[in-house]
């Protein structure tokens, strides 16, 4: 008998032997070959004439940081994407937290990444849109004119205050201009000075 059933989780495939096995001796065929989410080998065994297919070895696929990149929209809306790829070894069923700032720094939050049977996905969106430390605006008071960064990423709808008087010292002005942070946008607000 040279065919013998292949079973790998819930996928089964006949195969055929082509070379002659002696008693006892085995030859192996990956597992992929019956189901691509597997990794691995199956022995197939002759024993006195009928043949055996032991897939124990056959595990899920897991997913590696070469694998390639997955391009994710960050955030609710779409309109932004980056590439991310595995953030290494991933075995298959796991899930990591991947911050969205270290692939965009006017992100915000966390993405989600996951590896099942070698297929690496990434739901961007826990992401959401922030203003990075390059981030800039323009503060104008009268003719006096200065660019502010934030020190630190802002999320969006975070505000920032900066005195009226750090802009225009000369005593005539009081009170806070308050900088918020929109999807990315940095907008100042005069009303308090």
């Amino acid at each position: 008998n040279t065919q013998v059933t292949l079973s790998v989780a819930n996928s089964d495939k006949a195969h055929t032997v082509t070379e002659a096995l002696a008693h006892e001796a085995s030859v192996t065929v990956a597992c992929s070959t019956v189901s691509t989410g597997y990794q691995g080998d199956i022995e197939v065994t002759c024993n006195a004439g009928t043949l055996a297919a032991d897939a124990s070895a056959c595990l899920p696929k897991g997913c590696a940081a070469s694998d390639p990149a997955e391009k994710v929209s960050l955030g609710s809306d779409g309109t932004t994407t980056e590439d991310v790829a595995p953030p290494g070894a991933m075995a298959s069923g796991t899930t990591r937290q991947l911050e969205c700032s270290a692939y965009n720094a006017d992100f915000t939050g966390t993405m989600v990444a996951g590896c099942s049977f070698g297929v690496f996905t990434v739901d961007g969106t826990g992401c959401s849109g922030g203003c990075g430390t390059s981030a800039e605006v323009e503060l104008k008071i009268q003719q006096t004119t200065s660019t502010w960064n934030p020190s630190a990423t802002m999320a969006t709808g975070d505000t920032e205050t900066v005195a009226c008087d750090s802009i225009k010292n000369d005593g005539t002005f009081a009170g806070d201009i308050v900088i918020t942070c929109s999807f990315g946008l940095l907008t100042a607000s005069y009303a308090g000075c």
